[in-house]
């Protein structure tokens, strides 16, 4: 089991690195992570807040986002204190699709019915996006803010 913890909660420079002997570290790690993810959860809370109490009609996630991304830029909150929480929850991303996943299994019969238009849907706005963000990116590249060609 002392193996298994330090395997699981020891992390050095960004990797996880089970021959670390301090099962001491790994467990502050592991304190580490659920506070900055309680930190990055709080921020989220923020943004529903702010939504219930404006009454705008953009989705309280969206504005946690947008809060987050007014600290980091401002200097007031550091990319390091949510650096640990935000890579644990990176590195588990695929586990947060289970439940859609398995939701679009009780859709069949919508599948079997509209799957053709909804994969060129998809489809179509997938290369939309692409597209979009190419063009974006060329044109940042080859003029300033002003317009003028570099």
């Amino acid at each position: 089991m002392k193996i298994a913890v330090k395997k699981l909660l020891v992390r050095g420079k960004g990797t996880l690195n089970p021959k670390s002997t301090s099962t001491k570290t790994g467990f502050v790690q592991f304190g580490l992570i659920v506070i900055q993810i309680l930190g990055l959860w709080v921020i989220n809370q923020a943004g529903y807040w702010l939504e219930g109490a404006i009454g705008l009609e953009v989705p309280g996630n969206v504005l946690g986002l947008l809060i987050l991304f007014g600290l980091l830029w401002s200097g007031i909150v550091r990319v390091e204190w949510f650096d640990l929480g935000s890579s644990f929850l990176t590195r588990h991303l695929s586990f947060f699709f289970i439940p859609i996943a398995v939701g679009l299994m009780d859709l069949g019969e919508m599948w079997s019915f509209y799957g053709l238009v909804l994969l060129a849907i998809l489809l179509i706005s997938a290369l939309l996006g692409i597209f979009v963000s190419s063009q974006t990116v060329t044109l940042l590249e080859t003029k300033d803010l002003f317009g003028n060609r570099k």
